[in-house]
């Protein structure tokens, strides 16, 4: 994707993203902030892959090597790259301790006013749509006006965003068209136009493996992605981008899950198959040939029902929810093992690359993994069986399955 679409998609978020001022993502870049938390909450459901914002920066895949040296290196410049630097930690283990003045995206605030700017009183909670948009209409009249916000370190109050404009004869304007109101004027240092500016300018200048991919207007920030978030990627980026206002992002080296085939089993486990259809988020459970046959007629599924002993296993079923996009739609089923008095499975979304195509499309979709359990694995009832430990969905056992005919 050239960096004219990717400009384009950057200031559709940017415009999209602060739409809705009521409700605005957490105090970090969109495009990692609500992936983080929207991948987080379907995760506890048992979802891989969820509904989280669209990156779509880079389809080309970056190829070449990963540098492994030191935080002390600083010669590399082409981070291009597909090899994993698995000696390194996460940047929370080595990022401090980096000379570099670019921040990581993950760390930027948006702004507020001086703390003399706020009081204690009023208090909203979510009960001021009308006065937001009413502040919202009226700042669109002054000079200089780009953006508000609601601020939630100071009582829901609402910031009201400036460029090049005197602060203080713009909060004397709010405090006069919204006496008694939680309304202060702060300033923003670069408008909209700017930082798209900067972001085709920017990316002209990034080392090879590396490309801008989003603008944060609050924070001020142009966000470039630099691949494996390592200190030689950082260092490199931090050196291309001297005196520019940048933020980097990149993939956790702990977040790189290998591509690979599906295994046809682990110890105490075979895999049967995996279908794009639902039986139910509920862990289904098969211990003979006729509830074989239920299940099977309720997949609705081409495939011949599978052969298994049930003198010797059962039949249990994990269903998960995936997002569209391909850096979710690709799934793998890696084992299923017992943790405490849970029967789960370990189900992952394998890496595609790592460029910043690691966000979803809003979609749903059902996938249901189908195994055979040795009996001898399982545990002593009572037990629960879920897709994933911190699954919401659950199916408790209360008798005893490790002999049958039960």
């Amino acid at each position: 994707m050239n960096v004219e679409e990717r400009l384009r998609r950057a200031a559709a978020r940017l415009r999209s993203g602060l739409s809705d001022v009521t409700v605005p993502p957490p105090p970090q870049p969109r495009h990692r902030g609500w992936a983080v938390a929207a991948a987080a909450a379907l995760l506890t459901a048992g979802v891989v892959g969820g509904a989280v914002w669209l990156a779509g920066m880079g389809e080309e895949p970056v190829t070449g090597e990963v540098p492994t040296s030191t935080v002390a290196s600083s010669t590399v410049r082409d981070t291009s790259s597909t090899t994993i630097p698995t000696s390194l930690g996460d940047s929370s283990v080595w990022f401090d301790d980096l000379d570099v003045a670019t921040p990581l995206c993950s760390s930027l605030e948006w702004p507020s006013a001086p703390e003399t700017s706020y009081r204690d009183e009023p208090v909203y909670h979510d009960d001021h749509h009308d006065l937001v948009e009413a502040v919202r209409q009226f700042a669109t009249t002054l000079p200089g006006f780009s953006q508000l916000w609601v601020d939630r370190g100071h009582h829901q109050w609402i910031d009201v965003g400036f460029v090049d404009a005197d602060i203080d004869e713009r909060q004397a304007q709010l405090a006069e068209a919204f006496p008694g109101e939680g309304v202060v004027a702060v300033a923003l240092p670069y408008t909209e136009r700017q930082l798209l500016t900067l972001f085709e300018e920017i990316d002209a200048i990034l080392p090879a493996g590396m490309e801008t991919y989003d603008v944060d207007e609050l924070a001020g920030y142009v966000g470039v992605w630099v691949g494996f978030l390592t200190p030689d990627h950082v260092i490199a980026a931090d050196a291309a981008v001297a005196g520019y206002p940048v933020c980097v992002d990149g993939l956790e080296v702990s977040d790189y899950v290998a591509p690979g085939p599906q295994p046809a089993g682990g110890d105490g486990w075979r895999y049967l198959g995996e279908y794009d259809r639902s039986v139910g988020r509920e862990p289904r459970v098969a211990t003979s040939a006729a509830q074989l046959e239920k299940l099977w007629a309720d997949l609705d599924v081409d495939d011949p029902v599978p052969e298994v002993d049930f003198s010797t296993e059962i039949v249990v079923t994990f269903e998960i929810g995936y997002g569209g996009g391909e850096a979710c739609e690709i799934t793998r089923l890696d084992d299923v093992v017992v943790t405490d008095t849970v029967l789960h499975a370990v189900i992952v979304t394998p890496t595609v690359s790592p460029g910043p195509d690691q966000g979803c499309f809003m979609l749903y979709k059902s996938r249901t993994y189908v195994v055979a359990v040795s009996r001898s694995e399982l545990p002593a009832p009572p037990f629960t069986i879920k897709t994933s430990p911190a699954a919401i969905e659950e199916t408790i056992v209360d008798i005893d399955l490790r002999q049958p005919p039960s």
